[in-house]
């Protein structure tokens, strides 16, 4: 037992994509920003790591879009492990222990430090103006080990993610707890899959991702349950000409889930929405937060469309059997 525990790692995890949604900019894989980005976490945030201690803290508080950056790698652990390599020189990880926020703003302030030390022209704050992030994409300044990861091409696929599961039930409790049950299931189907690869539902795939946010756990983990470490590329959507691909691994997935287990793979809370995010959509704000904070048990499933923004949230509420039509559905589903 190392400490880890996933459903606070999810939480945590789910705290972080609010805070990136608000910055729409990181999300647009095409976006001068999200380059801006990139380009500051591999010339400049990766090389200070590397010239110090990979141990200390400090490099678990960089700027939000280096952050986002290092998120980003994270969800393809076999590229990371090896970029890590060849940029720093061993595994640049995230501790399991929870940081508290006093701790956490000592840390930033120690990165922030070190970040001005080494780099005079460059700013910590990232670019506010297009203009800003399109000069400092174009920066070559600063050599560098490029990585084998095009993590710009994730970001989309994590637009799609922080909407599919802003439903208030992925931040309530017992919601979590089923989603980790669920997940050290699931990754007994790994050397079981009848396809090329296996698809998560969404619960299952929001504690996936917070496994791979602490990159030492999660290898040392996947190799004592599997003996090897599962593949994961969260760039892949269903959309386009992959979609139908998709569609048949995760049926595949789900067949071989209950030839196991005995039990649903798919549930309805924990399913794709029906639709993809809308267009102009963001978290703050939205119908999927203040169902959360009228009712933090409240279950949403999906339809055919985005729900209508100004409708009162507790017509949404499928665990609510006064909403009849929607409670059968979650019911018989």
């Amino acid at each position: 037992d190392d400490g880890l525990s996933l459903v606070d790692a999810a939480k945590t995890l789910l705290h972080i994509l609010q805070a990136v949604d608000q910055h729409s900019e990181l999300l647009d894989p095409d976006s001068p920003f999200l380059a801006a980005a990139v380009r500051r976490y591999e010339r400049l945030w990766l090389p200070l790591i590397s010239k110090h201690d990979l141990c200390s803290e400090w490099h678990t508080s960089p700027p939000l879009d280096v952050k986002w950056v290092w998120l980003l790698h994270r969800l393809a652990p076999l590229a990371y492990f090896d970029d890590c390599e060849k940029a720093c020189g061993g595994l640049v990880d995230l501790p399991v222990e929870h940081c508290s926020s006093i701790k956490q703003s000592e840390l930033e302030t120690e990165a922030r430090l070190l970040w001005e030390r080494s780099y005079a022209d460059e700013s910590w704050a990232p670019p506010a103006t297009v203009e800003e992030a399109m000069q400092a994409a174009a920066d070559e300044a600063y050599s560098y080990t490029p990585l084998t990861y095009r993590i710009a091409r994730s970001a989309g696929a994590q637009a799609q993610f922080i909407y599919q599961t802003s439903r208030p039930q992925f931040r309530c409790a017992t919601f979590l707890r089923r989603a980790l049950q669920r997940y050290a299931r699931f990754l007994s189907v790994l050397p079981r899959r009848t396809e090329r690869m296996v698809v998560p539902c969404y619960d299952i795939d929001l504690m996936w991702h917070a496994h791979m946010m602490h990159p030492s756990a999660y290898r040392r983990h996947l190799k004592e349950l599997l003996g090897f470490v599962a593949w994961h590329d969260d760039s892949l959507v269903r959309t386009g000409d992959g979609g139908a691909d998709l569609d048949k691994c995760f049926w595949a997935t789900g067949n071989v889930y209950k030839d196991i287990f005995d039990e649903p793979y798919h549930v309805l809370e924990c399913e794709y929405r029906g639709h993809d995010r809308p267009s102009g959509w963001t978290y703050e704000g939205s119908i999927e937060q203040r169902l959360m904070e009228i009712r933090p048990e409240a279950v949403m499933i999906g339809g055919s469309g985005p729900p209508p923004p100004h409708l009162e949230p507790t017509l949404l509420d499928a665990a609510d059997p006064q909403n009849v039509r929607l409670h059968q559905y979650l019911v018989d589903y």
